[in-house]
């Protein structure tokens, strides 16, 4: 399900090829001290899911024994609880309030029924900012060679995820043994190359709908919702199990720089709903993140600091002696991962997003509070993460001095929300292509 897009005109790159007698030999892989960097996303994975994170169950021993030499940010948070708006937030190190992009394939009914009349649903979606660089190009910029592979149609090609990528390779809602083949041809690529590679995996198996993988799953007594957990947690294992393949044949907990997150989390009736629909509580917004040197040994180091997704690209530019742009939200966190002294810098106020039918909904994080807003003439919500992690008590009246300085950070936030990039294309989908996107839940039936 790969979508079609109208052509849109690009402009030209010129190449000039200097004469000489003979190229001079390529540089060897040893003379570059710079590691080989890998980022994984891991879609809709809740980290509380995890044993390392405390879950009675063994859902991922591979990410637990790679969280080991790393450094684990418990209070890592997503820009938003949809895939779309993360992974920009991810590639751009922004807010969606200034990268603007908000929704991806996403289907309302009202466009799904337009095929009634011409066959084809039509979608006019932002792309990625083509004013600013992406962590790929920055990367291709420093010299590394660059493969990317989105196993999540809604991260591809047509929205701007593919630049700066020399191989980039968007699938179609693909399971992790099927995705990783993708790899196969470039891996004689990725070996050879004589300098250091930047490696992108967005895979997508956590998310809905949840298939039950036999050799991984444990049974959950109790309403159908624990047997989707039951399902969901398979998914897991069964993901876990592959990375752990796939890092063991390239060598990468040794030889490459890697970074692992969530885009965002999974509701299993947390407060009153499933899947990821419109919501920033914890569960949908608090994400994995870990970030670990090659070849780190001992037990998993926690940061006491918070972490956006927004941080990834300037951290992971720094660990390999790049200064990260300036014009970006996030902030290296790469004294944390070093383990300097004194590296958490808290309190810090990091925000999220999520737009739905023409509402907006906000949050600010200043842990341990954290105030949730449903468009800006709403009274908001706060919250102590710390003493009631299941946001299920509203402090709101109770704290309004925390109240007010959190709603002045998150005024400052939105100022210029969404204005600086307008750019779009239209994405065309056929009718099997709708009912691929409904089975995954991202056809809005009006709720």
């Amino acid at each position: 399900m790969s979508p079609r897009v109208r052509p849109v005109l690009a402009g030209a790159l010129a190449v000039a090829l200097a004469a000489c007698a003979e190229p001079p030999p390529p540089p060897s892989r040893a003379d570059d001290p710079r590691p080989d960097v890998v980022l994984v996303v891991l879609d809709t994975l809740r980290p509380d899911h995890l044993e390392l994170f405390g879950h009675e169950r063994m859902t991922a021993p591979f990410l637990s024994s790679l969280a080991r030499g790393a450094t684990v940010f418990p209070r890592a948070f997503s820009t938003s609880s949809k895939t779309t708006p993360a992974t920009a937030s991810v590639m751009t190190g922004t807010y969606p309030t200034r990268h603007n992009v908000l929704r991806g394939l996403e289907v309302a009914k009202r466009h799904a029924d337009k095929l009634t009349e011409d066959g084809e649903t039509r979608l006019d979606v932002k792309v990625l900012p083509p004013d600013m660089t992406l962590l790929a190009e920055l990367f291709r910029g420093a010299g590394y060679r660059t493969f990317g592979l989105s196993a999540n149609t809604q991260v591809n090609a047509a929205m701007g995820y593919a630049r700066g990528f020399e191989r980039f390779e968007c699938l179609d809602w693909t399971a992790v043994d099927d995705s990783l083949e993708t790899l196969v041809p470039w891996e004689d690529e990725i070996r050879a190359s004589t300098v250091p590679v930047f490696v992108y995996l967005h895979l997508i198996d956590p998310h809905h709908p949840y298939h039950r993988r036999t050799d991984w799953f444990l049974p959950r007594r109790g309403e159908d919702i624990e047997k989707d957990r039951a399902r969901y947690e398979s998914e897991i294992r069964f993901l876990d199990d592959h990375l752990a393949e796939l890092f063991g044949r390239f060598d990468w907990a040794e030889r490459a720089l890697v970074a692992v997150v969530s885009d965002h989390g999974e509701e299993f009736l947390d407060h009153g709903k499933t899947g990821h629909r419109f919501s920033l509580y914890d569960e949908l917004n608090r994400v994995l993140f870990l970030v670990r040197p090659p070849g780190a040994e001992g037990p998993p180091r926690e940061s006491a600091e918070t972490a956006s997704l927004v941080d990834v690209l300037p951290t992971l530019l720094e660990l390999v002696g790049r200064t990260p742009p300036e014009d970006r939200h996030g902030r290296s966190l790469a004294a944390a991962v070093r383990g300097e002294p004194g590296a958490a810098r808290d309190p810090r106020t990091v925000f999220a997003h999520r737009a739905e039918g023409g509402y907006h909904m906000w949050a600010a994080i200043r842990f341990p509070w954290k105030l949730i807003q449903v468009d800006e003439d709403k009274p908001p919500m706060l919250f102590d993460l710390a003493a009631d992690p299941e946001e299920l008590e509203d402090l709101a009246g109770d704290h309004p001095d925390v109240v007010d300085e959190l709603l002045d950070a998150l005024d400052e936030h939105r100022r210029d929300a969404f204005t600086r990039n307008d750019a779009s294309v239209e994405i065309r989908l056929d009718s099997a292509e709708v009912d691929d996107l409904r089975a995954l839940g991202y056809v809005d039936d009006g709720e």
